[in-house]
């Protein structure tokens, strides 16, 4: 359904030109895509263990298809309904994903039996094992890698002015790169061990930043994307082995759930970091991107490129450091109004504030790997809890004024609207709920908590408040300024 709805949303938005339904499109895309690569566990979960290396790979060489498809899908729907380009492509999407949920339908797996759902270690102690530490982290690097540069690869192929047909058959070839070696990356870790695959995958990627560094020729490109693909593959496929060696049967769920979301949530964060490199790397004129680009783009395109996001109102251009001095007074500004506003909900309603001294235990117990509490309450007091509670509420809030601008652009500093705030503040929900609050002891999106909704509404009305502080304090520092 999920990826239906990506599809559809995103032809809509093509449509009308809106980019907010767009981004929108692309969260359901992400929701499908994280179904779908959970399908890796599923199979390996359903043959005996000797073999569950090969049924990771075989799952992940499915992927085949995908490279040879996908692109040839693109190039040959892009312009078929004009003026609105690629809006065929997603009602294409939208249709392959109907094509796989009548394939799945026909899939049966076994249910969880009650001990897998309840039973074996907390996920605590799983979490500090060496083992899965280093499973995670390479997982994490490997996604966040490929990531990174894949989506950097075809943006800059345009920038050198290479076509969008060459920039298409350089993705199908990486695509193809990622899955194809899945045929034998199975026997390889069986042999070699999931440790030394990794090793080599993560080479692989290091090999694919050199030769592009190489050089803007379309087989520069290629060559990065193809090496990109195969060490993604084994540092990936490598890491999701290692997984299975960590976690018992009744284990399996909540070990596997976890390391996905430490693998794309580092991914995610990865992709904002990204272009808060290119901003930096753009403001301090360090680019030979820019400079490469000049010869292929025209100077005065790249000049333009490399100037046009940090120059306010007054055509004075900002510095690197007024931005992110800027960027963080928003951040330090909403959570300012996000703490008068609970004082004032305190002192006329009753509602209690968060307690941040509870909040500094939990901090506190983390070195001693204590990353889940599930009586805080009774948990042994931390020295100094109390300031680090109230160090973290400012620290969180400075840098979701800073992940702020680096997803909307110096250009909201200079004029700034309360939607992308808005947006930012609810989208992040996802860590009081996911992370904060089973940390604590609350359970999932405060379930455990007396009463459950009432805690999730006032999560709500707390993130739109710091929403709307961040949008005035930018209002005051414009007009400051």
């Amino acid at each position: 359904m999920t990826g239906v709805l990506s599809g559809l949303i995103a032809a809509l938005a093509v449509i009308m030109g809106s980019f907010w339904l767009f981004c929108l499109a692309t969260f359901f895309g992400g929701s499908y895509a994280a179904v779908v690569l959970s399908f890796r566990f599923a199979a390996a979960d359903c043959v005996e263990p000797e073999w569950r290396p090969r049924a990771l790979s075989i799952v992940m060489a499915g992927g085949v298809a995908a490279g040879v498809v996908g692109p040839q899908l693109v190039t040959y729907t892009m312009n078929l309904w004009p003026p609105h380009m690629f809006a065929a492509t997603f009602i294409a999407q939208a249709g392959v994903a109907i094509l796989s949920a009548i394939v799945l339908a026909g899939v049966r797996l076994p249910m969880p039996t009650i001990a897998e759902r309840s039973g074996g270690r907390p996920l605590s102690v799983i979490a500090r094992q060496p083992r899965f530490i280093i499973a995670a982290l390479c997982g994490a690097v490997s996604y966040m890698l490929m990531n990174f540069l894949m989506t950097a690869a075809p943006l800059a192929m345009r920038m050198c002015g290479h076509s969008q047909e060459s920039s298409n058959l350089g993705l199908q070839w990486h695509v193809i790169a990622m899955y194809a070696p899945s045929f034998f990356t199975g026997r390889l870790i069986t042999r070699f061990g999931a440790g030394r695959v990794v090793a080599v995958g993560l080479a692989l990627i290091g090999v694919s930043s050199a030769v592009g560094l190489a050089g803007i020729d379309v087989a520069h490109f290629w060559a990065t994307l193809i090496l990109l693909g195969v060490g993604w593959n084994f540092g990936f496929i490598g890491a999701s082995a290692l997984v299975l060696e960590c976690h018992r049967p009744e284990e399996k769920t909540k070990v596997q759930a976890l390391n996905d979301f430490l693998v794309f949530g580092t991914m995610a964060v990865g992709s904002f970091v990204g272009r808060a490199a290119r901003l930096a790397w753009l403001e301090f004129g360090l680019v030979g991107v820019v400079r490469a680009a000049r010869p292929c783009c025209g100077s005065a395109g790249a000049s333009r490129y490399g100037a046009a996001r940090s120059i306010d109102r007054k055509g004075r251009r900002m510095t690197t450091m007024e931005i992110i001095v800027r960027a963080a007074l928003v951040g330090i500004g909403g959570t300012i109004i996000l703490d008068i506003y609970a004082a004032l909900v305190q002192r006329f309603i009753g509602t209690p504030a968060t307690n941040w001294r509870m909040v500094g235990r939990w901090i506190g117990h983390m070195p001693q790997g204590q990353f889940i509490q599930f009586n805080l309450g009774r948990a042994k007091p931390v020295p100094g809890e109390h300031a680090l509670g109230w160090i973290f509420h400012y620290v969180i809030g400075v840098g979701y004024g800073l992940l702020l601008v680096t997803i909307w652009g110096t250009g909201w500093l200079e004029a700034p609207t309360i939607v992308p705030p808005l947006i930012l503040a609810l989208t992040l929900l996802v860590l009081p709920y996911f992370v904060m609050m089973p940390g604590m002891g609350m359970g999932m999106a405060g379930s455990r908590t007396p009463k459950p909704n009432v805690t999730r509404l006032k999560s709500v009305i707390g993130h739109s408040v710091f929403g709307s502080g961040m949008y005035f304090t930018a209002q005051l520092l414009e007009t400051a300024a």
